[in-house]
């Protein structure tokens, strides 16, 4: 197995806790617009997010 898998599978056994992950920054009352998950579904969402924002931008930056 390689190393990063190794390490994402270790990241999400340690993370397994829930956390309230809100859409709204300006409001510290629970607004309709939050969601619950796992703290090592936040990371790799996170993660996705900035791998597919790179490889946008890279593409755009090679188009003529």
């Amino acid at each position: 197995m390689p190393p990063t898998l190794l390490g994402a599978i270790a990241l999400a056994v340690a993370n397994r806790s829930e956390v309230t992950f809100s859409f709204d920054p300006f409001s510290q009352a629970a607004s309709g617009h939050y969601v619950s998950l796992p703290l090592y579904g936040v990371i790799f969402i996170a993660m996705l997010a900035g791998i597919l924002m790179g490889g946008a931008a890279a593409w755009l930056k090679q188009r003529k």
